[in-house]
């Protein structure tokens, strides 16, 4: 007796043989696209291929030829299972070498395989061996005949059956998988516009969040301008109508006019020092301004900006003590720095008290990590090289709850002024915006919550050059 299978076509009556060698797969998936159909013939008796092939040779199903494999043993169908996992049919004898040999192939295939769309019709010569009721009720198979009862038509129209059920799983499974591509493509399709969705919704936040901060600046602003341009406007409004009144009388007080037009003097360059602190500020948050680039002594500068200030000392008695090295070469804007030492002295000048001394003091310089800024890259020549600028008064200090605001724009400190001046919570903020810009920093040192009067703000600058 032959024990390789066959593969054979109706078409052909000759006889082929060919061997497997496949390894064993832990999923048997039939594809959904078959070129022609496939029957296997599993029984140890050579006749009953015989025999099954010659009734079966004019059979044709859909118009083409029906395929066949044969195996005689439940060991060799198995290797056929695994090298053809697109079988159709199995006719499969339930009595080989032993007596429930078809039975665990039935098990084998449906689940160690996984196959679960090939059909399997069981047929017997010894029927009590297998009572019928009891292997449909326990064994997932499709159909249940004896060979005496399968002749040439019976044959024909249970393969018939079995195949058009196998077509019909095989269009309902490419549905199935045509329907999961689908639906990934839609659950993609679905996360990535959610994403975008999410995407805008940050963004919607972010430009809400902007546009609150953006209105509470603006409601900021025309309240300073309100609040403190109102009392100097009305100062000026006086001092004219008093100028005006006495240069009208006979008798002219030449001595308040001149008083009266220099209040309007200090008080008009008060205002104008206002608003460009305002304006600078409003350019400041709408990033519109831009540094020009320049290489000078830091020393000059400094100086310049004490001897600017030498009669607002010289009105309160205060004395200014300037301590430079002349060697220290920095790059960056020359107005905006110093209209960031400007804000510095002017602060410390107004919250000391009469007669007080103040130390500006332009350190030597140093090495220390610096980060850059958009606007002003770090120097090639020395880039961690940096010099303190340090401005010390007498005033009250400045306590821990201060710190945490005071470089925050319109923040009201509980210092005041000692003589009258204005304060409008702007300047620091300034401050900190151009030295940000130039990579430098800034802070303030003091200990006035351990009852130590005092403070000194430090500016941290990097040094184009140091000679």
């Amino acid at each position: 007796m032959n024990k390789n299978y066959e593969f054979q076509s109706f078409a052909d009556e000759e006889h082929s043989s060919t061997t497997i060698n496949t390894e064993v797969s832990s999923r048997i998936m039939p594809p959904v696209e078959t070129a022609a159909l496939t029957l296997l013939i599993v029984d140890d008796d050579e006749a009953v291929h015989i025999v099954t092939r010659y009734a079966m040779k004019e059979f044709t199903f859909n118009g083409s030829a029906v395929q066949i494999l044969s195996a005689y043993s439940a060991a060799e169908a198995k290797n056929v299972l695994l090298a053809n996992p697109d079988v159709a049919v199995v006719l499969l004898d339930v009595v080989m070498d032993g007596r429930d040999a078809g039975l665990r192939l039935v098990e084998y295939i449906r689940n160690e395989l996984k196959n679960r769309f090939v059909r399997i019709i069981l047929r017997t010569g010894q029927p009590g061996e297998a009572p019928e009721y009891e292997v449909i009720h326990s064994f997932d198979i499709n159909d249940y005949r004896s060979k005496t009862e399968l002749n040439d038509v019976r044959l024909m129209t249970v393969l018939t059956t079995a195949l058009r059920t196998f077509v019909d799983m095989m269009e309902l499974e490419k549905f199935r998988q045509n329907l999961e591509v689908l639906v990934e493509e839609r659950t993609h399709d679905l996360e990535e516009t959610n994403a975008a969705l999410q995407k805008a919704n940050e963004l919607l936040n972010t430009t809400n969040a902007e546009l609150n901060d953006a209105n509470a600046f603006k409601t900021q602003m025309l309240s300073i301008v309100a609040h403190d341009l109102k009392n100097p406007i009305s100062a000026v409004t006086g001092f004219s109508d008093i100028g005006l009144i006495e240069l009208s009388s006979n008798t002219t007080d030449i001595a308040l006019v001149r008083h009266s037009l220099e209040s309007i003097n200090q008080t008009s360059t008060s205002m104008m020092k206002l608003v460009m602190d305002l304006l600078d500020t409003a350019a400041l948050e709408l990033a519109t301004i831009t540094l020009t680039s320049d290489t000078f002594f830091l020393s000059s500068l400094v100086t310049g900006v004490v001897d600017n200030f030498g009669v607002s000392a010289q009105k309160k008695k205060q004395t200014i003590h300037l301590e430079s090295h002349d060697s220290i070469l920095i790059a960056g804007d020359p107005h905006r720095l110093k209209q960031v030492f400007e804000n510095l002295l002017s602060n410390a000048l107004k919250y000391s008290p009469p007669e007080a001394n103040i130390h500006v003091r332009i350190c030597k310089p140093y090495l220390a990590e610096i980060q850059s800024s958009d606007q002003m890259p770090r120097v090639e020549s020395s880039p961690q090289m940096l010099v303190r600028v340090e401005f010390q008064d007498e005033g009250p200090g400045v306590g821990e709850e201060d710190k945490a605001k005071m470089f925050q724009f319109f923040q009201r400190l509980s210092a005041v002024p000692t003589n009258g001046e204005s304060s409008h919570g702007v300047g620091l903020a300034l401050v900190k915006k151009i030295l940000t810009m130039h990579n430098g920093n800034v802070r303030v040192e003091s200990r006035k919550d351990e009852g130590i009067p005092g403070s000194t703000f430090v500016v941290e600058l990097p040094v184009a050059e140091y000679r």
